[in-house]
């Protein structure tokens, strides 16, 4: 299986001031849904909570000893991705469930000062 093979490498990993890791997950583009939470095959409708990249990210964060996760999200790919976090929340009834890690999902224009887009490529402005 490819999850076995070849796991997971988080955009980063950030240290809190009190210990705790965050498992880092930069969004530029947006990815299909699909890409994010695999179509339950078997029942012909809904998502998988056990494929798909958020559960290959969840289980990452589990084995980085992570205690949450952070996705960094550009304008475009936000609200695919907070739309499809939420879905999974609900899914995996994350209260419930003692292997969920929060995920949290932020603009990227608000998290990284004078983050701008030109073109494809987004780079910070000012300096050289």
């Amino acid at each position: 299986m490819k999850d076995e093979e070849y796991p997971h490498l988080p955009d980063g990993v950030e240290i809190l001031a009190n210990g705790d890791r965050v498992l880092i997950e930069v969004e530029l583009t947006a990815k299909s849904r699909t890409r994010y939470l695999s179509k339950e095959r078997e029942f012909g409708g809904g998502m998988n909570t056990h494929e798909g990249l958020i559960p290959e990210i969840q289980r990452r964060a589990g084995q980085l000893s992570c205690s949450s996760i952070a996705y960094w999200c550009s304008p475009t790919a936000l609200p695919i991705v907070r739309e499809v976090v939420n879905e999974y929340k609900i899914r995996v009834d994350a209260s419930k469930d003692k292997r969920y890690k929060p995920m949290y999902v932020r603009n990227l224009n608000e998290e990284v000062p004078k983050w701008e887009t030109r073109g494809w490529v987004r780079r910070l402005t000012g300096g050289s």
